[in-house]
């Protein structure tokens, strides 16, 4: 070794000179290099890091334009001077609305509102905003008196129609505060659709201050829109996520077979002891179990025996189960029961030991907040049914038999029916009225009378068929329309104070119409004019050259067609409208005369006798909208009758005829209460003074009979009942008889 190193030719100081430099340079080189390469990984993170802030800015940005909402030119100006602008605007507008009457807040007077969303916070949470709230305004030298601490309590946010958030949109509206604080823009909405609109009405259109303490928001800074439209975005994102952790829970109990909260009429849940344990929070709750419940299972045993064994009507268990006062669901909301409610029992599979879950979901309007239910599609839904045989309350021929009577009951009745399943048929409160007394009779239970009986010949009170009224007499539409029209008739037509009173109340509203407003039928004249003019323009549109026609677009000679039809429409409802103001002389030329009004009043008469719409129209504004019934009874009779009671006024009468009233002064209205029997007459009403008569004559009984001609027992039910009608105890018919007999001896 040491031989080759001496073999090797020595290098002079030049040559180990440039031997170092060489190293040294190859290793400043490689350093170089290095350095090199990590300025190119940071210039290339630079750059990453540029792209994602243009992305998340294009993003917002994207996000801001499709609501419609870009960024203000005035919020995006530094100049002081625009600044001044824009505050001297504000003062002005705020001193011009005070000029007027519309505002008395000053510039130190502010609002705020506060809510929570749900049941299980209470009114510290109120307490909490409201303070934080406070202590922000006394920072910036505000104050927020308590008549404008608006709150709104256990509403969601996703509601745009809550009663503290209309309050203080009315306040503001009415000018009485100059800034509005919340806690969180959350609390003002979780919708961003809901909560931007609101904040550019405070900002631009009401000039108010608008400051949201936890996230920063003050709309006297630049940019605000910019951290509100994020902030909206982020908790308008919070529910969903909230929404999805609460189903993973859901199906975390389903799967387990735990109770989800899905148990019915005849179940119970229980805790499961340990399970606590093992759940998060600061009290955490133990899962839950179903098991069932023997008191309720007795009655859904007792429905499905009544309804597939006894053959008993839905109408007939329904009503027994309001008269025993069977127990409801857990989830029920009032104590009686109801046909649906009976159908829903007999149809639940949970019975037979299925029990299925999540086949429908909520679906809710961004705009208003309304949820509605949408079925979840059956592969999806299919993964959460469970079988629980230990949970069976009914044998599975039972509950076929009984879905069978229902699925019969369904087919029958399948034709008058919507897709819905409900029955087809006018809206409550909206129909037209098939006859004189629809809607018009009201039981003392509350419930309006329904027509029922033989051939739709009586009217009765629904809640009776439920077990919740024990009215069970039947009303005849016949004689009821009868009594009602001879009631009205001797007191408005037989009467001359009514009359006079009718006429008094008549002349003075008349002579209110002819100061105050003007003819209808002149406005309508002039109306009628001018649709003339416009049809007539669609016409000559129509009837144009047939060569300019074919240049023409076919949907634009439709489009002139259905105008044209519209207008025809409107002159057509113009024109009717013409004929019953000139019919019934709504605004008579003359001043009403007595003679007049009695005219009108007798064809009142004949309208309540043909009966139909009009009749129902007139009487119920007579009577003031309703008849108030109840059950009687006739001394001597065991069948009992209804009794109804009404008010008559010159004021409804006025409108049964076609009038209104034009003043407010009701000084000079004459009213009277009104009963009305409607009893069916006995045929002995009929002879009921001829007796009389004749006994007076001194008549026996036996030759009473056959001298009127009737029956021999119509003698004495006929003599009764004329004293019954005059208020007097009738005298003892045998002892008559038998006076009668001793005197003819």
């Amino acid at each position: 070794m040491f031989g080759r190193f001496e073999n090797r030719p020595r290098s002079t100081n030049s040559a180990r000179f440039a031997e170092t430099n060489r190293v040294e340079g190859g290793i400043r080189l490689g350093v170089s290099a290095q350095l090199a390469n990590h300025g190119h990984f940071l210039a290339q993170a630079r750059i990453w890091q540029a792209l994602t802030c243009l992305l998340l800015i294009a993003i917002v940005y994207g996000r801001l334009v499709l609501f419609g909402i870009v960024f203000s030119t005035l919020s995006a100006q530094s100049d002081p001077c625009l600044a001044s602008v824009v505050l001297r605007g504000r003062t002005r507008s705020n001193q011009a609305r005070r000029r007027s009457g519309s505002i008395t807040a000053t510039s130190d007077i502010a609002a705020s509102y506060s809510r929570y969303s749900s049941d299980l916070q209470d009114e510290s949470s109120i307490d909490q905003q409201q303070r934080k709230c406070r202590e922000k305004a006394e920072q910036l030298g505000q104050t927020i008196p308590s008549e404008l601490e608006f709150f709104d309590e256990a509403v969601s946010g996703t509601k745009k129609e809550r009663n503290g958030l209309s309050a203080m949109m009315k306040a503001a509206r009415e000018g009485r505060f100059e800034s509005v604080y919340f806690d969180s823009l959350s609390r003002l909405a979780r919708e961003s659709v809901i909560s931007l609109p609101m904040l550019k009405e405070f900002v631009y259109v009401l000039r108010i201050r608008v400051i949201a303490v936890a996230d920063g928001i003050d709309s006297n800074l630049e940019n605000w829109e910019l951290l509100a439209n994020f902030m909206s975005w982020n908790h308008e994102y919070y529910l969903k996520g909230l929404r999805a952790s609460v189903l993973r829970g859901q199906e975390e109990a389903v799967l387990n077979d735990w109770s989800a909260g899905d148990w019915c009429f005849g179940y119970g849940s229980e805790p499961i002891p340990g399970t606590e344990r093992v759940r998060k929070g600061r009290r955490p709750k133990p899962r839950m179990r179903v098991l069932v419940n023997e008191e309720h299972a007795a009655w859904v045993r007792r429905i499905f025996c009544w309804f597939v064994e006894e053959k008993r009507e839905i109408a007939w268990i329904v009503r027994e189960l309001n008269r025993l006062k069977a127990p409801k669901d857990h989830r029920a909301t009032t104590p009686d029961w109801r046909h649906d409610l009976v159908r829903k029992v007999l149809g639940n599979e949970k019975y037979i030991g299925i029990w299925p879950w999540g086949r429908k979901t909520n679906v809710r309007n961004p705009l208003t907040g309304q949820i509605i239910q949408e079925a979840r599609p059956p592969e999806e839904a299919a993964k959460w049914v469970r079988e629980r045989p230990q949970l069976r309350l009914i044998e599975d021929l039972q509950f076929f038999k009984a879905k069978a009577l229902l699925d019969e009951f369904e087919n029958k009745y399948g034709p008058v029916r919507g897709e819905a399943g409900r029955l087809r048929g006018s809206v409550p409160g909206q129909a037209t009225p098939r006859h004189m007394l629809q809607g018009l009779f009201k039981c003392r239970c509350g419930a309006t009378l329904q027509v029922c009986g033989v051939d739709g010949k009586y009217l009765g009170c629904p809640n009776f068929k439920r077990g919740l009224c024990r009215s069970k007499t039947y009303l005849l539409r016949e004689i009821a329309e009868q009594r009602l029209s001879e009631a009205i008739a001797q007191r408005i037509l037989a009467q001359p104070v009514w009359l006079d009173a009718i006429a008094q109340e008549t002349q003075r509203d008349w002579d209110m119409s002819q100061k105050d407003s003007p003819s209808e039928l002149i406005e309508i004249e002039k109306k009628l004019q001018e649709v003339a003019r416009r049809i007539q323009r669609l016409l000559d549109e129509i009837e144009r050259d047939p060569e300019d026609k074919i240049k023409r677009d076919p949907e634009d000679l439709q489009e002139v067609r259905d105008r044209l039809r519209e207008r025809r429409k409107e002159r057509m409802q113009l024109e009717r409208r013409r004929m019953e103001l000139q019919a019934t002389a709504a605004a008579p030329a003359q001043p009403p005369t007595r003679e007049w009004i009695k005219s009108k009043l007798t064809m009142l008469r004949e309208v309540l006798k043909t009966g139909g719409a009009d009749a129902n129209a007139a009487i119920c504004g007579l009577v003031g909208g309703q008849i108030i019934v109840e059950e009687g009874s006739t001394p001597g009779r065991k069948r009992k009758h209804l009794i109804g009671r009404f008010t008559l006024s010159t004021v409804s009468a006025l409108t049964a005829i076609g009038l209104e009233k034009a003043g407010d002064d009701l000084a000079a209205e004459r009213i009277e209460e009104l009963t009305v029997t409607f009893a069916k007459d006995p045929p002995w009403e009929a002879v009921a003074n001829r007796v009389k008569e004749l006994v007076d004559e001194g008549v026996p009984f036996g030759k009473i009979g056959a001298m009127i001609p009737c029956h021999r027992s119509w003698v004495a039910k006929g003599l009764a009942l004329w004293y019954r009608r005059r208020g007097l105890e009738p005298p003892d018919g045998r002892a008559m008889r038998n006076g009668r007999r001793k005197s003819a001896d």
